[in-house]
């Protein structure tokens, strides 16, 4: 018996490695390629509720409504970004005209003082006249100018690297925003072939499992919709403080930027703070780097937290698969394993999968009574679009049923 136990381990524990080992391959290579895909479906889910809605309340055509919920989702992100950029190449403009009277006001002072203090060192220390000063300078001016000629060819190689990848980067979102508009327009067809090539012992347990992948993946956009809005907030009274005129404008552009990983805030915040420093608004400069920090010590604290309650999760567990995540699969990760974990976590509870031990229910019920969760003090925002969401899925059930039969 023991025997049998330490092969079954054996062979599971090889199982798990493989399994483990093939996800990896899959996210670092194969999904890279499918991303564009992987977003149309995302927000696919994200705008089916609302197409729906306007077919079945609103009498709607299902094209003229999925063109038009893509045409507005898209346009709007595309607006926020191109007014955010806008505003950065307005400062970039503003710092380049500028170069020239900061470099003779600041740096070429700077530059004739450090030379008078290191000509009366050299001086006091070498009273024999043994080291040439001009001779020293002029090395020092020939190592300066290697060095910024390396900076610019450096500078510039990054610059055309992302030039080159512009070209790949606009036809990406074509295929994005037009594999978003199919998939919304044909998702039920899409949905029941998938479903008719299934084994049929294998069907029911697959859309058992398709359905709470679906129901996890709405939790989860909907807690970063959440944690975009307190960013978009405080990054608007954050801009305001600082004396921006349009607040409300580049607080949304910067909010979506913030949600993607491995981007973050701090990438529009960071450049403007010190583009304004350098043109002189030292107050600005200081103020926007205090709202970034702020900003990233706040999404550190309420992303665990407001993830985990949503999706069903302990916020440590989240917190530990969103840095695992981020470890081993790089930014995809941070999204990919705590979907996961929940998928997982929502089977086990339903008794479809049995992965570990589980407490009994009145103990669970205790211990959520206990811990509370902000997602449900925040679930009055979302609880209508929840309640469409099930109807959606109840009928789209129904619908697969007649299409099976």
């Amino acid at each position: 018996m023991n025997i049998e136990k330490q092969k079954r381990f054996i062979i599971n524990f090889f199982y798990f490695v493989i399994l483990f080992g093939l996800s990896i391959l899959i996210v670092r290579f194969a999904l890279p390629a499918l991303f564009p895909f992987a977003i149309a479906l995302l927000v696919t889910l994200l705008l089916r509720p609302l197409v729906r809605l306007c077919v079945e309340k609103l009498h709607f055509n299902r094209k003229a409504a999925s063109a038009l919920f893509v045409v507005l989702f898209y346009g709007t992100i595309g607006l926020l970004v191109v007014l955010l950029v806008i505003k950065l190449i307005g400062y970039i403009g503003i710092f380049i005209a500028r170069l020239p009277e900061f470099f003779n006001q600041t740096v070429t002072p700077a530059l004739n003082a450090a030379t008078s203090k290191l000509s009366e060192l050299i001086e006091n220390f070498d009273a024999h006249g043994t080291v040439d000063i001009d001779e020293t300078a002029a090395k020092v001016i020939s190592s300066l100018s290697t060095a910024i000629s390396d900076f610019s060819g450096k500078a510039l190689a990054f610059v055309g690297s992302y030039a080159t990848s512009v070209p790949s980067l606009l036809l990406n979102i074509v295929i994005t925003i037009i594999s978003t508009v199919f998939m919304l327009m044909d998702y039920d067809s899409i949905k029941a072939f998938i479903v008719r090539q299934l084994p049929d012992e294998k069907r029911r347990f697959i859309a058992s499992v398709a359905e709470h992948l679906g129901k996890v993946i709405w939790k989860y956009l909907t807690s970063y919709l959440i944690i975009m809005l307190i960013t978009f907030a405080e990054l608007a009274l954050g801009l305001f403080c600082v004396g921006e005129k349009n607040p409300f404008g580049l607080a949304a552009g910067i909010a979506v930027f913030d949600i993607l990983p491995v981007v973050g805030s701090g990438t529009v915040l960071v450049p403007w703070a010190v583009i304004s420093m350098l043109t002189g608004n030292v107050g600005r400069g200081v103020g926007l780097i205090i709202v970034w920090g702020i900003i990233s010590v706040i999404r550190q604290i309420i992303e665990p937290k407001i993830v985990g309650d949503t999706v069903g999760m302990h916020p440590l567990l989240t917190l530990f698969a969103m840095l695992f995540g981020n470890f081993v699969y790089g930014g995809l990760g941070i999204f990919l394993v705590p979907i996961t974990i929940a998928l997982c976590q929502n089977l086990q509870e339903q008794g479809i999968i049995h992965l570990y031990k589980t407490a009994p229910a009145d103990e669970r019920a205790a211990e959520t009574a206990e811990t509370g969760g902000i997602a449900e003090k925040l679930r009055g925002l979302i609880g209508r679009l929840g309640k469409k969401k099930n109807k959606t899925d109840k009928n789209d059930k129904n619908g697969d049923g007649g299409n099976a039969s």
